[in-house]
This record gives C-alpha cells, sequence and structure tokens, in this order.
C-alpha cells in the first residue's frame, strides 16, 4: 500500500509545536487533496491542517488534545485507493472515541466495531463499558468507599482544613499563549531599557467626526470608531518621525529604520493577548483602517489569524481604554521599538481660556526603547499624535471615496 505521511509543518515565526484541535476526518474516510483534515493550535492562531493529496485516511498518528512538535506524524494517508489497515493496527477510532475508551479503562480491542469499515463508534465503546459493568461486585477484599477520599484527621464530608497562615492554592498549567507571552515580554523587557512619556489630549473633534461618519447615510462605515483615528494618527507620526518605527538589531551597528508601517493591535482574547499586525497601514484611510482593525481583532479573539498576520509588525498600538483604564506602561514588542497606549476617552473637565469646561479627552502614554528614541523624539511624537486627534479633518485622509458612497 502506497502511503503519504501527513506532518505538523513549520509554520515559522519561532513555532516548535501545536495541539491538536478537533479532527474533521476518521479512520477510513475518502479524502480529496486541500481537503481539511484537521485544525490545530500554535501559541498564536488555529491553523486548518489540509490533505496533500486525494486517499483515504489509514490511520490517525495523534489525538485530539496532544501537543506535537514540528515533524511528528498526523495522518497517514492512503494514496492508492487501498483500504486503510486493519482495526489491530490503525485502530479505527476517532480520537474522541480511542478519548472515552481511555476515561473508562476499555481496550479498543476488545470492541466490536458496528461502524462504516468496521469503524468503532462511541455507541459501541458504551454499549461494551454497559455489557462490562452490568455485574459490579468488586472483587474480594476490596472494599468500596462513597464519596471522597477522607483527609487524616478529617470527617469525609469535611473541607479541607486550612490553618493560620496556610495558602489555599490550587496548580493550573500554562497555556501555549502564555508560555509565548511570558518569554516574548522578559525578552523585550531585560533587552532593551525602557521609558515612557505621558500626555492627554483633548479628542473632542475626533469624537465628534466619528460620530459624524458614523451617522452620516452617504458613507458605509460602521466600523468607525476613535480607535480607528488614534490608528491613522500613529501610523502618519510613524512615517514622519521613523525613530518610533524602527529596529535594533543588536548584533551589526546598523538601526533599521522602516518605510512600511506594519501596525500591532494587541487584542485580549480568551486565549491571552495576541498582538497581529495590519500591512502596509500607512496606505489606509480612517475608514479602511476601522474595517481592518473590526476583521483583525473579530479574527483574533476566533482564533482565525494566520501566522504570517504575527510577524514584521514594526509599531504597536494597546488600547486599554477598552477596558475601561486610564493609562498604563505596556512593553515594547520584540524587534520593535515603540508602544503606544490609548486609555479611555472620556469626558474630562478642561481648561480653555482659563474656562473649565468638558472635553472629550484621550489619556495616552509612549513606551519606547532608550536605546533607538531619546524622551524628545518621543514626546515630539506624542504631541503629534494629539495634534492629530484635536484636528483630525485636517490631518488625517479620511478615505471618502466613491466606492464609499451610497445611492
Amino acid at each position: 500500500m502506497t502511503t503519504t505521511v501527513v506532518a505538523l509543518a513549520d509554520v515559522g515565526e519561532g513555532i516548535t509545536d501545536a495541539v491538536v484541535l478537533e479532527w474533521k476526518v476518521a479512520p477510513g474516510d475518502p479524502v480529496h487533496t486541500n481537503q481539511t483534515l484537521l485544525e490545530i493550535e500554535t501559541v498564536k492562531a488555529i491553523v486548518e491542517v489540509p490533505a496533500p493529496c486525494d486517499g483515504i485516511i489509514a490511520s490517525l498518528d495523534a489525538e485530539e488534545g496532544d501537543t506535537v512538535p514540528v515533524g511528528a506524524a498526523l495522518a497517514t494517508i492512503a494514496t492508492d485507493s487501498a483500504p486503510p489497515e486493519s482495526p489491530a493496527t490503525a485502530p479505527l477510532a476517532k480520537p474522541s472515541v480511542r478519548k472515552y475508551a481511555r476515561e473508562h479503562d476499555i481496550d479498543l480491542a476488545e470492541v466490536v466495531g458496528t461502524g462504516p469499515q468496521g469503524q468503532i463508534t462511541e455507541q459501541d465503546v458504551a454499549d461494551y463499558r454497559a455489557h462490562r459493568d452490568a455485574d459490579p461486585t468488586p472483587a474480594a477484599g476490596v472494599r468500596e468507599i462513597a464519596g471522597p477520599t477522607p483527609v487524616e484527621g478529617q470527617g469525609v464530608a469535611d473541607p479541607p482544613i486550612v490553618g493560620d497562615g496556610a495558602i489555599d492554592s490550587s496548580a493550573v498549567a500554562v497555556s501555549a499563549v502564555r508560555r509565548a507571552t511570558a518569554e516574548a515580554v522578559t525578552t523585550s523587557f531585560f533587552s532593551a531599557p525602557h521609558a515612557t512619556v505621558f500626555l492627554e489630549s483633548d479628542a473632542t473633534a475626533t469624537v465628534e467626526f466619528v460620530d459624524r461618519l458614523r451617522l452620516d447615510v452617504r458613507f458605509h462605515s460602521p466600523d468607525i470608531t476613535a480607535l480607528a483615528v488614534v490608528a491613522a494618527a500613529v501610523t502618519r507620526t510613524a512615517v514622519e518621525i521613523p525613530e518610533i518605527n524602527s529596529a535594533w538589531d543588536g548584533v551589526s551597528p546598523v538601526i533599521t529604520r522602516h518605510h512600511t508601517v506594519n501596525l500591532g493591535i494587541a487584542v485580549a482574547t480568551e486565549r491571552g493577548l495576541l498582538v497581529p499586525n495590519i500591512k502596509n497601514a500607512q496606505h489606509l484611510s480612517v475608514i479602511e483602517l476601522a474595517a481592518a482593525l473590526t476583521d483583525t481583532v473579530a479574527r483574533a479573539r476566533a482564533g482565525r489569524i494566520a501566522p504570517a498576520e504575527f510577524a514584521d509588525g514594526t509599531i504597536t498600538i494597546s488600547n486599554v481604554g477598552s477596558l475601561g483604564i486610564d493609562t498604563a506602561t505596556p512593553i515594547v514588542n520584540r524587534g520593535e521599538s515603540a508602544i503606544i497606549c490609548v486609555g479611555a476617552i472620556r469626558k474630562r473637565p478642561w481648561v480653555i481660556d482659563d474656562a473649565v469646561v468638558p472635553r472629550s479627552t484621550a489619556p495616552l502614554s509612549l513606551s519606547f526603547d532608550h536605546r533607538l528614541i531619546d524622551g524628545d523624539t518621543a514626546a515630539h511624537a506624542l504631541r503629534r499624535i494629539t495634534e492629530m486627534l484635536r484636528e483630525p479633518l485636517w490631518h488625517l485622509p479620511v478615505g471618502v471615496k466613491p466606492s464609499a458612497l451610497r445611492g
């Protein structure tokens, strides 16, 4: 039988392993080229693994929940249309069925499969278990104990005793994303001298600009937010002041100043903090950036960001305002020189012509790698961003195009 092994490919970006999330096929299933075989989860995204050829699934070589290294076999495909291996060698059962069998201490070799081509189904395992457990009489000399295992000195139903000064705690496994985040921020923090400057901006015109675009029926801009305006201001500033869009080599005596702005956006997800970036943001208008931000954030939270979208970021925005926070000092991403933090935009007292008036203001901070950026440059960049937020129509490309008009 001619076979093709489907191995975990090297997707780059420093990824060395992945977790098998869900199989879409089972042994004995016919598959065609580019059909999705399974989903894997790397430290950055959920990725679909396609079939490299036509054939029949001969075996699944990794189970759901397994962590497999790059290069490891995931599945074997019989490419000459021969039938899959016998149950003794495949075995013919989905990973979820094998997991169910393990949890109930069942040897699949003893289970008769009733599925297609003898595949063992979960019902087959359940039927076997019911038959096995029909006589629950314990072996001689074994005493059954109902409920939780007693702790010495305590009754069975008593909660654990925590003495004075003792810590009641539990262990939580470190997820792949948390491990990657820990490594990245530790490396960045201890390899780059960090500093931060702060400035609050009058963003009233930005808020009014956003409201106007949302209400104007001529424009299809449902995704427009103040963050999109900030993103446009940061992008333009990164072009005008390239020090904040640079990288420190650390090996050769060279500073790389990027002419492209790949704008990173820090996204809080159920899996942890992810920072995908929007490529060539310098070519996008405010409306286009709004759409790109909405799409990127949604896909990041759904785990659908491609690995390439995490690569080659040049500058990042952290929107702590979405969490109701006014300010923070985030750590600069590795390979970048600055990160801009945006606090909650809301009405605050503001002095204009010696009068205190309510204005919508945006607290901003810019954390930077002091090897690349001096304090005056950082301050200049932050002031430039605030100028654009005060008068976005004067400074930023709105993106009003014929294609954006209705009717």
